[in-house]
């Protein structure tokens, strides 16, 4: 059965799926760095599930930014400019919310201003979200691992992270004992309560990575919330998971 995200959410999950694989800091500097826009891009859509706030990157984005801005009209640019823009706002810092203003306010094309205005909101709720995702920064920190922030993730009470991570998990098809324990407890926790449209998606995306992995082990969680949740499409959505996933 085919999962439709609600559209106000599609773009960031999407892109956030895309990162199945952590990407060091360095790396990401060295990207922005260079010359090739739509390496750019890529790295700017990844942003949206690592959880760095640090300058050493968004400061070179910024950068791209800016210089991009008079230019911002052409069809070449567009998504990469939008790209940069989205990406100030995964920083959750205050520091770039002048620019992101800027871009909003003078950018030539209607989809880059709408983009730096979802930015504007980003800015904000990834204040919060960047420090879940991982509590201890680089550079004054060593990272976590990509898997410690997944678990971070799926065990938060936000149901935009814990999509983005399930829609990792669902892509990169490896699922830890610990990814698949904590998605069944976060499933366990909420199903049986009335859910807004965001957790209805991060339920039914945790259901399916479980029935992905192909785990007797959790079988029963997903049978449970296909008979027993309060909400008619996400039963659909988990007795689909059980016949069309589960082997």
């Amino acid at each position: 059965m085919k999962h439709t995200i609600s559209a106000s959410l599609l773009l960031i999950y999407s892109y956030a799926s895309m990162a199945t694989t952590s990407t060091p800091p360095e790396e990401y500097i060295r990207i922005f760095k260079s010359e090739v826009l739509h390496e750019q891009t890529k790295a700017a859509n990844r942003l949206a599930s690592e959880g760095y706030s640090s300058n050493l990157i968004f400061d070179q984005i910024e950068q791209n930014t800016i210089s991009y801005l008079p230019v911002s009209d052409q069809d070449s640019v567009i998504p990469y400019i939008s790209s940069q823009v989205r990406a100030l706002g995964y920083s959750g810092n205050s520091k770039y919310r002048p620019t992101i203003l800027l871009v909003s306010k003078d950018a030539k094309s209607r989809a880059v201003r709408k983009h730096a205005d979802r930015a504007l909101q980003e800015l904000d709720e990834y204040a919060t979200l960047n420090k879940i995702i991982s509590p201890v920064q680089w550079p004054n920190h060593p990272m976590l691992s990509v898997e410690d922030r997944l678990l971070n993730m799926i065990s938060s009470n936000d149901p935009k992270l814990q999509l983005m991570a399930a829609m990792q998990l669902f892509n990169s098809n490896r699922f830890s004992d610990e990814a698949l324990a904590a998605a069944n407890n976060t499933i366990l926790n909420i199903y049986l309560r009335d859910l807004s449209k965001d957790e209805i998606d991060s339920i039914a995306w945790l259901c399916k990575i479980l029935a992905k992995s192909n785990s007797l082990k959790y079988k029963e969680t997903v049978q449970a919330v296909a008979q027993r949740s309060t909400n008619k499409k996400l039963r659909k959505y988990a007795a689909g998971y059980l016949e069309n996933l589960y082997q």
